[in-house]
């Protein structure tokens, strides 16, 4: 059920938004389709870019020889793996910086809302 929306549970959204997961504080405000999206798509985005960023360092890992120093292979590996998934790591990036910032943004609208919807009330 969507509970009243109140201005500390409008603060608490803007605090889960902010600091736990983008789209959590839309879920406790009763806006499961639009925040359930938008946790799905941050989400998914950090998945692919851990997948791919994995899947190329074992890529990488494997074609070494036995012999080589260790150290110095485990960082080129590392190296080459972010190299290779540069792209993909920068567009997730902006992508969930900007579904955080939408995130805040609208919490912030409704809580604007809120406050000159309890003014016009009280006239």
């Amino acid at each position: 059920m969507n509970k009243a929306i109140t201005k500390p549970r409008l603060i608490w959204a803007l605090v889960l938004n902010a600091l736990v997961l983008p789209g959590s504080g839309h879920v406790m405000l009763g806006h499961r389709v639009l925040g359930t999206s938008i946790s799905i798509i941050v989400v998914a985005l950090l998945f692919v870019c851990l997948a791919s960023y994995i899947s190329s360092y074992v890529h990488a890992m494997s074609n070494l020889s036995l012999n080589a120093d260790s150290i110095s292979s485990t960082l080129a590996a590392l190296s080459g793996a972010y190299r290779e998934n540069l792209a993909l790591i920068k567009g997730s990036v902006i992508v969930i910086a900007l579904a955080w910032l939408f995130g805040i943004v609208d919490i912030l609208v409704r809580i604007h809302r809120y406050g000159r919807n309890t003014e016009m009330e009280q006239k």
